[in-house]
């Protein structure tokens, strides 16, 4: 109760050298926050930046000319997707014949049917997923499958007279696109049933297909056939950017080249300039943040140390009087301790809150930093008392006098 008794007598006897510590605190708490805020949204943005600025790997020729209409071995297509990558986009191309009679595949020149089989619609450019009508509770994860269903677009279902929920059969042709021209490998006859429609449309890089098949299922169908199966194209997205060189130095091993000279379809295109750049700028924040953040604390210690010890030292005098009365050393010091961090989390809360406001701080890095800053400060206070406490008792109060 008596030391009670004695920090607020420390706290409220002097309010001036309380306002002041509590001033100097609120500053000293802002510019550690401005600090450790900035330096947490910058790495908060660098962890984010494989969101922002995803970083896709597309499968190209030889020479890069070519992202589509390619022949990918099935192989580079189970590398690539084994590893730690997401938002697979691939397509494989064919063709049938719905009406015309069935041809050797010498004869076959593409047939009354153009198909396309994806793993999803973004990877059909012609046909937005917004625009598909489905049938029942069939929804786009059907492309995703290896079931035999399929979207047709409504110029296709009214040339042929069918709707949602028929069944299709017709023979199926593989497309091999190769710089000689196009070769069509038959599959055999095929059923496919219809869950839903699209519109056709036309666009500079091509038109909507007449149907729309999973990828899957069209290569199973190729291999039980015995035939080889080729993507049309590929693209992945990378996990960890921040990885980016090892995933490149895996490339070669994985059967992958550089792009050079030549058609084949065995080369990868990475986007990643702006990554890189964004990345680059990011790392080096980073880097000065933390080079210089215990040198911060440091700043921040000596600041309250000396602020504490110029303002606290006209105290010497009382310090001196009670230790004449017989006042334990170590009790005064515990005292003007107390007295002085009640002021400086005063000043804290106070200046947190304004901050929170302000820069819309989270309540748990705010009191993260609160933390913080009350252990610079405690340290800060503890060697400015050990300063301040270095006096003779008599030789002070006699000069006093």
């Amino acid at each position: 109760m008596f030391t009670l008794t004695r920090i607020k007598y420390q706290l409220f006897r002097l309010p001036g050298r309380t306002v002041l510590l509590l001033l100097a605190a609120m500053v000293f708490l802002t510019s550690l926050e401005v600090y450790l805020v900035n330096l947490h949204t910058c790495q908060a943005a660098l962890d984010c930046l494989a969101e922002n600025a995803p970083v896709t790997a597309r499968v190209v020729n030889r020479n890069g000319t070519k992202h589509n209409r390619l022949a990918i071995a099935v192989e580079l297509f189970d590398a690539l997707t084994a590893q730690n990558v997401h938002d697979v986009l691939c397509t494989a191309n064919a063709a049938g014949a719905l009406r015309e009679p069935v041809q050797t595949d010498e004869q076959f020149a593409g047939g009354d049917t153009s198909i396309t089989a994806a793993n999803h619609f973004s990877a059909v450019p012609a046909v937005s997923a917004e625009t598909v009508s489905f049938a029942g509770e069939a929804d786009c994860s059907f492309l995703a499958g290896t079931e035999g269903l399929c979207g047709i677009s409504e110029k296709y279902a009214e040339q042929m007279k069918v709707t949602l929920g028929n069944e299709l059969t017709l023979p199926v042709y593989t497309v091999h696109y190769s710089p000689v021209g196009v070769r069509y490998i038959p599959i055999g006859e095929q059923s496919l049933r219809i869950v839903c429609t699209y519109p056709y449309t036309e666009t500079n890089i091509g038109h909507s297909p007449d149907i729309v098949v999973p990828a899957a299922w069209l290569r199973a169908k190729t291999e039980r056939a015995g035939e080889p199966f080729v993507y049309s194209s590929l693209s992945v997205v990378l996990d960890d950017p921040l990885r980016l060189t090892s995933f490149k130095n895996k490339l070669a091993p994985l059967g992958f080249m550089h792009v050079s000279e030549g058609d084949t379809c065995d080369a990868i295109s990475v986007e990643d300039e702006m990554f890189i750049k964004t990345a680059e700028e990011l790392l080096e924040h980073l880097r000065l943040y933390k080079i210089f953040q215990i040198p911060f604390f440091v700043l921040i210690v000596l600041l309250v140390m000396l602020t504490v010890f110029l303002v606290m030292k006209s105290s010497r005098r009382d310090i001196a009087i009670a230790r004449s009365l017989g006042e334990p050393k170590r009790q005064i010091a515990v005292v003007q301790f107390l007295s002085t961090m009640l002021t400086q989390l005063a000043g804290g809360i106070v200046a947190n809150g304004i901050l929170t406001i302000f820069i819309h701080t989270s309540i748990k890095v705010s009191q993260g930093i609160l933390l913080v800053y009350l252990l610079c400060a405690a340290i800060g206070t503890i060697f400015a008392l050990a300063g301040l406490m270095r006096f003779d008792t008599l030789a002070l109060l006699s000069k006093a006098d």
